[in-house]
This record gives structure tokens, C-alpha cells and sequence, in this order.
């Protein structure tokens, strides 16, 4: 027979097993950039389905580059459109080293993983599918060594 003070021990574990588990995460996709070569007016897209109008999200690009990058940063056009087609455009910044040029994010061999926040406290204002469309703003036709990019989407804690 198991005693008491076992159970609850065994309870609390589970619990906090349980609860370790738990992910924020709303919506989250990669798309391999081709040949690791972003091209000029070249969009990169994901289709969001909105199920709720009244939660907050925090909004990430992942960004995953060779450690030939040459520039310590990404600029991007991003356009988000509603299902009415109401569209919202921007231009963000995305560091990815600092000015020595020590990557930020995590290393794995050559490959730099960048978790990008570029808005908090957003919300769907209307119900249905969301077009997320970005664009590489770096003034060159062929962006050299973006290997994949992705968008993260997360309920705010």
C-alpha cells in the first residue's frame, strides 16, 4: 500500500511534469528558402486561421541563416491581411549580430537560429484566414545564406 506522503509527492510530480508541458504556442511554420537564396520581390507566406478575436498574441519571425551571412541584420516588409482584405504593412528590423559580428540565437555547426519578436499584444480582429506575406527589404536581388524562415505565433502569457 502506497502511504500518503507518497501520493502527494507522486501528484505534485505529475503536475509540474504536466504543466512544464505546457506550450503557448498559437501557430508556427518554416518554409526553406531555395537554394539558401532570398530573392528581390520574392514573398515568403503563411496562411494563419484566426479562431478567436479576443486574445493578445506575440508575434516572431525565425530566422535561420549560415554564419556566411554577411550583414549583422534583416530588413522586412511584412504585410498582414485580414479575411476581409483589410492589409496592415510594415518594415521591421531583425538583428542578428551584434557589431563585432557574434551572432545572436542559438548555433548548431554553421546554422544560426533567430527568434525574432516584431509585435506584442496583437490581436485577429476578425474571424478566418490571415495571409502573413514577407518580403526581404536588403536591397539586393539575391539575398545570400537565409537557409529557412518562419513565423511564430504565441498567446501572451
Amino acid at each position: 500500500m502506497i502511504s500518503r506522503n507518497i501520493k502527494y509527492a507522486l501528484f505534485i510530480s505529475f503536475t509540474a511534469i504536466l504543466s512544464g508541458c505546457y506550450s503557448n504556442k498559437y501557430y508556427e511554420e518554416f518554409k526553406q528558402v531555395e537554394n539558401a537564396s532570398w530573392t528581390a520581390k520574392k514573398q515568403i507566406s503563411f496562411q494563419v486561421n484566426a479562431i478567436d478575436t479576443k486574445t493578445n498574441y506575440n508575434l516572431f519571425v525565425v530566422v535561420r541563416n549560415t554564419k556566411s551571412y554577411k550583414y549583422q541584420n534583416l530588413y522586412l516588409f511584412v504585410d498582414i491581411m485580414a479575411p476581409s482584405g483589410k492589409l496592415e504593412r510594415d518594415t521591421i528590423e531583425c538583428l542578428l549580430a551584434d557589431v563585432d559580428g557574434k551572432w545572436f540565437g542559438n548555433t548548431a555547426g554553421a546554422v544560426i537560429d533567430n527568434k525574432i519578436w516584431f509585435r506584442t499584444d496583437f490581436q485577429f480582429q476578425e474571424l478566418g484566414k490571415y495571409h502573413f506575406l514577407f518580403e526581404q527589404a536588403m536591397r539586393e536581388e539575391s539575398l545570400m545564406d537565409i537557409i529557412d524562415f518562419g513565423i511564430r505565433i504565441e498567446e501572451k502569457q
